[in-house]
């Protein structure tokens, strides 16, 4: 019970990731309208995070508007992060700061998602400074996640990739 989370407590998530993917694809004409004004999402977007880092876990302010405070801060985010992939395209050290750190993290997210939930159960029973705690499950998820990947993940889907290949010839 402490690991599982039901589907419609983060359908707002849900319903933001898939405004972007339909506002980047489907409408590509007014998403770039929107990410024009790139720098303009950052200002709401920390606002929106404010409440996380000033009120504890399980408080009902950030267990009802909160969270979807938080989902929106992080879609607003993603959608800066688009903008900045296409505008740095002709800019390398944004691509190098920004893309590529993302990207890297990115191809582990499944991997990550399936072991933060463990690994702040874990973290949390570790006597440590609160000021280390965050960072520390951070680092933690990235790296379980990017291992996980390889180690699983990355042959799976060369192994299924082979497959299809020779399903193909």
């Amino acid at each position: 019970n402490d690991w599982f989370m039901s589907t419609h407590y983060i359908m707002d998530s849900f319903a933001f990731g898939g405004l972007l993917a339909v506002g980047k694809f489907v409408f590509p004409n007014i998403f770039s309208v929107l990410v024009s004004w790139k720098h303009w999402l950052l200002l709401p977007a920390f606002l929106l995070l404010v409440p996380l880092f000033l009120l504890p876990p399980g408080n009902l302010f950030m267990n009802s508007i909160g969270i979807s405070m938080m989902f929106g801060a992080f879609a607003m985010l993603l959608a800066y992060s688009l903008s900045v992939e296409d505008f740095s395209r002709s800019k390398q050290i944004i691509s190098l700061v920004i893309i590529q750190p993302l990207a890297a993290i990115g191809v582990a997210s499944y991997s990550i998602y399936l072991f933060h939930v463990p690994l702040k159960t874990i973290i949390d029973s570790i006597s440590m400074n609160e000021w280390f705690r965050s960072p520390a499950y951070f680092i933690a998820c990235i790296a379980v996640g990017k291992i996980t990947w390889y180690i699983i993940e990355r042959p799976i889907a060369l192994y299924k990739s082979r497959l299809s290949l020779q399903k193909e010839v």
